[in-house]
């Protein structure tokens, strides 16, 4: 007759804990635990080791740091120097992709996905976005319109003479195969990223950007529900109820263009610098 086989109990503790390795609150992998070169101990070896503790310890306070793991990066806002400096290094289709973020308060993925129907007149309508060439909805779900500053408008101008598919639902920001809009990763690593590295603004993502934009704003007097609804961003159930329309938003956001930038010099200034 065959021996009954007993199945060893199923484990009580949460799934999320299983089979990760954590490290020892006493450094030592513990009586009959099985250990680790760094002093931790794996699954097997736990409960010596919290034998130890007291029953009401926290097992998450032991979880074990990579030890490749960075800290974050502060994604501080630049300064209204800073702006002018990261603009001036740009050629016209990257200056006009980071304007968008700076002023317009955009996602890149929103930027890269607009076609020329959504940028008719001078607002901007945000329909979908694209990320890793996958298209979809803006990243709360709805469409908005914002306006343009009137710095982006002359550039987006400019770039409408030179633009291959003029068509309304030709790409403003097209690849060269015209069906497509250009890749992100090709127009930041490729073409912003080593432009920024030599004037020692690497570290200025689209995410520094975006946060430039809500720092500045706020900063030049833009009401916080106008700000909001041109981000595509919610203020509370309170503000949500109420939206700002485009003369609101074309008047905040050329003031904050006028507060950014630097004012170009008159004649007569030039003339007294010579």
């Amino acid at each position: 007759m065959a021996e009954s086989v007993r199945k060893p109990p199923r484990s009580r503790e949460p799934q999320s804990l299983r089979g990760t390795i954590l490290v020892c609150p006493h450094g030592r992998a513990g009586a009959g635990a099985s250990g680790t070169r760094d002093g931790g101990y794996t699954q097997s070896g736990k409960a010596a080791c919290f034998a130890n503790e007291s029953s009401n310890s926290n097992p998450a306070a032991a979880l074990r740091i990579p030890r490749k793991c960075q800290p974050g990066r502060d994604l501080r806002p630049l300064t209204e120097e800073e702006v002018n400096t990261h603009l001036e290094v740009f050629d016209l289709l990257e200056k006009l992709v980071a304007r968008c973020a700076i002023f317009e308060g955009m996602r890149p993925g929103e930027i890269l996905a607009l076609r020329w129907k959504s940028v008719a007149g001078e607002t901007i309508r945000v329909q979908e976005r694209i990320y890793k060439r996958v298209f979809n909805t803006p990243k709360n779900g709805k469409t908005r319109e914002g306006a343009m500053s009137d710095g982006t408008l002359e550039l987006l101008k400019r770039w409408a003479e030179l633009a291959q598919d003029p068509s309304p639902d030709g790409f403003v920001f097209p690849s060269e195969k015209l069906v497509t809009p250009v890749s992100f990763n090709n127009l930041w690593r490729r073409h912003m990223l080593p432009k920024l590295e030599n004037i020692g603004l690497g570290w200025a993502t689209f995410q520094v950007l975006r946060k430039t934009n809500a720092s500045l704003s706020k900063k030049a007097g833009v009401d916080p529900k106008v700000a909001s609804d041109q981000r595509g961003h919610g203020l509370g159930v309170s503000m949500e109820v109420t939206s700002s329309d485009m003369e609101q938003k074309r008047a905040a956001f050329k003031a904050l263009e006028a507060a950014v930038l630097r004012k170009p010099k008159q004649p007569s200034e030039l003339a007294k610098s010579a």
